[in-house]
């Protein structure tokens, strides 16, 4: 019984992980095609498991992957460029989902992936969130 409880743990951390990973490499892929420099990704809370330097990047994976970020240098001057930046992550999520909908059917990665990226457009904030639909209605308003 406990062993197959850490192995549900274990399943659900590893698909978080893999979430919020695919999440932050889509907003890093559109800060890198719009030219916004990237100082680093991070991806979770809690103990460092792994980290690395790409192109003066600084890429970081914690033990408990429940949120991430994705620090540029500056904003774009260019509204619709930040609303793409915010808007990628969600979408790569969805994009992600269907993917794996086509492939593996209707599993816990496609379902997780599907929500993940829909519950982040839900522009909402909290001492240390803020959501990419947040994001997105304070881009639109500057």
């Amino acid at each position: 019984m406990i062993t197959a409880l850490l192995n549900e743990l274990v399943e659900v951390l590893w698909t978080l992980l893999l979430l919020v990973t695919i999440h932050e490499l889509g907003h890093f892929a559109a800060a890198y095609y719009f030219g916004l420099p990237v100082s680093s990704m991070e991806v979770g809370v809690g103990p460092r498991l792994f980290s690395f330097e790409w192109k003066g990047m600084q890429f970081r994976w914690y033990a408990l992957p429940i949120c991430g970020e994705l620090r540029t240098c500056w904003l774009s001057k260019r509204k619709w460029k930040n609303v793409m930046l915010f808007l990628a992550g969600p979408l790569t999520n969805v994009v992600f989902a269907c993917i794996m909908f086509a492939v593996a059917g209707n599993g816990p990665m496609a379902r997780g992936s599907l929500a993940f990226g829909l519950i982040n457009l839900i522009p909402f904030r909290t001492k240390t969130i803020d959501s990419d639909g947040y994001q997105i209605l304070q881009a639109l308003r500057k």
